[in-house]
């Protein structure tokens, strides 16, 4: 089962260096992941 993360920084991921954060975020390597995700309640 994929993990589905809260309030992750996104700086990490932006050009611009900024303080934002995500309510959600996970990771995913197969579109098979990608699909179990979007199943979730909470998304």
């Amino acid at each position: 089962m994929p993990h589905l993360e809260e309030h992750v920084s996104l700086r990490p991921y932006n050009t611009f260096g900024l303080a934002v954060q995500a309510r959600y975020f996970a990771r995913f390597t197969s579109a098979e992941v990608l699909r179990q995700l979007l199943a979730l309640p909470e998304v």
